[in-house]
C-alpha cells in the first residue's frame, strides 16, 4: 500500500481516505501501484513466490489482517441476515473466472480456494478462505467479469449473498461495509502490484500500440505484466509457448490464456468483461450523449436529482483529448456520482456506457 493510506483507512463510496483525510486516493493510488510495477520489471510471479517473499512496507498483502480478515460471530450473523446458509462439497465451484456479478460468499465452515489461470494453463492457489473469511474483491461490486474462481476445497457450510444485495448490506451496515471495501480495495492493488490475475503484455515498450494498450490498462485499474521485447528476454518465452512471433507484436495473454495480437482498444475491452451491454428492459430518465467533463457534470447533476441517468460516450479516450475512456468514467460513476447522491451508491448514480448499436428511444407519459 502507498504512505497514502497509511494506518486505518476509513472506506466510504469505494474510496479510501486515510485517517479521516478528504483526499480520495483510491485511484491515485491503484495507478502509482501499476507505474511502480511496469518500472520494476519483475519476473513471472507466483502465488507460492509472492507468499515466501519477505514483504515491503508498500506491498498491500503486508497487511494480512485486513486483507483476509475473519469477522467474529456477531458480524457473521448480521451477515446471515442477507442471505442464506448452503452446504458446499469439495470440488464445488462457487464462481468462475469471467463472471460477472458473481455472489458473495461467508465461509462458516470448511475451505474455499481463490484461483487464478498459471503460466502454464493450469489453476493456480492465491490464498485459501477458512471460517469468518469471505471472497470477493473490487470486481464484486461492479458488472466486471471477475478474475479468480472459487472453488470448494472441503465439505463445509457457506453465507451466499445474491450479487444485487451486496451493495444493500454495506450501505446497511456500515461498520461492516468498512472491513469488506477495505478487502476489496486492498486485494486488487495486490493484483496490481505483483501482476496477478490480469494480462501479460509482450511487445517493445515505447512503441505506441504498446502504450495504448497499457495506458488502456492502467487508466482502468487492470492488473498486466509487461514484458518487453527489446530488453527483456523472457518475451521469447512467451511468444515460444504461445506461438506468435515479432511481427505480431504488441500481443496480449489474457487471464484466461487466450492471445489477442494488437487487439483494438474496444475489442480488448470486451474480451476482458470489462464492458457492460444495455438491458433492453431497462428505463432510464435522462441520457446524456458525450462522455467528457460537460457530460460527465451533466450527469451528475441529474442523478443528483434522482433521475436515473446513462451516459453515452465513443470511449475516444484520446492522449490530451477532452473526452475520457468511458471505461473511467464508469469508476467515476460508482464513485462521484454515487457521493453526489449523498453516499447512496454506486446503484444509485449515472451509469455509463460505450456507444455502440443501437438504442431505443421515446418519448411519453
Amino acid at each position: 500500500m502507498t504512505a497514502a493510506c497509511e494506518d486505518t483507512p476509513q472506506i466510504a463510496n469505494g474510496c479510501c481516505y486515510p485517517g479521516g483525510a478528504k483526499e480520495q486516493i483510491a485511484r491515485p493510488a491503484l495507478l502509482r501501484v501499476l507505474i511502480s510495477f511496469r518500472r520494476s520489471r519483475r519476473p513471472y510471479l507466483t502465488a507460492s513466490l509472492v507468499m515466501s517473499e519477505t514483504l515491503s512496507a508498500d506491498d498491500p498483502y503486508a497487511r494480512t489482517a485486513q486483507v483476509y480478515p475473519k469477522l467474529p460471530a456477531e458480524l457473521i450473523a448480521r451477515v446471515g441476515a442477507y442471505g442464506a446458509e448452503e452446504l458446499i462439497r469439495p470440488g464445488q465451484t462457487l464462481f468462475h473466472r469471467g463472471d460477472r456479478r458473481a455472489d458473495f460468499f461467508l465461509v462458516v465452515e470448511g475451505e474455499v480456494a481463490i484461483t487464478r489461470m498459471g503460466r502454464d494453463g493450469g489453476e493456480e492457489t492465491l490464498t485459501v478462505h477458512r471460517a469468518g473469511q469471505f471472497t470477493g474483491e473490487l470486481d464484486h461490486v461492479s458488472a466486471r467479469a471477475v478474475l479468480v474462481t472459487a472453488t470448494a476445497q472441503s465439505d463445509g457450510r457457506v453465507i451466499r449473498i445474491l450479487n444485487r444485495d451486496v451493495s444493500h448490506m454495506m450501505a446497511s451496515e456500515p461498520d461492516l461495509g468498512e472491513i469488506l471495501m477495505r478487502a476489496f480495495i486492498l486485494r486488487r492493488m495486490g493484483f496490481l502490484h505483483h501482476g496477478q490475475g490480469g494480462i501479460v503484455l509482450v511487445g517493445p515498450a515505447n512503441h505506441a500500440d504498446t502504450l495504448r494498450l497499457e495506458r488502456f490498462a492502467v487508466r482502468n485499474g487492470y492488473p498486466l505484466r509487461l514484458v518487453d521485447s527489446g530488453a527483456d528476454h523472457e518475451a521469447l518465452a512467451w511468444m515460444e509457448q504461445y506461438g506468435f512471433s515479432l511481427r505480431d507484436l504488441p500481443a496480449v495473454i489474457t487471464p484466461d490464456r487466450a492471445v489477442l495480437l494488437n487487439p483494438a482498444t474496444a475489442a480488448l475491452a470486451d474480451r476482458l468483461g470489462l464492458t457492460e451491454r444495455f438491458d433492453p428492459e431497462e428505463v432510464f430518465d435522462v441520457a446524456v450523449v458525450g462522455a467528457g467533463p460537460a457530460g460527465l457534470s451533466a450527469a451528475t447533476y441529474a442523478a443528483s436529482e434522482g433521475l436515473r441517468t446513462v451516459i453515452l460516450g465513443s470511449g475516444a479516450g484520446r492522449p490530451g483529448g477532452h473526452e475520457l475512456e468511458d471505461r473511467e468514467l464508469s469508476r467515476i460513476s460508482d464513485r462521484d456520482l454515487g457521493a453526489g447522491l449523498g453516499g447512496q451508491g454506486p446503484g444509485a448514480g449515472a451509469k455509463v456506457r460505450r456507444a455502440g448499436g443501437r438504442v431505443a428511444h421515446g418519448c411519453g407519459a
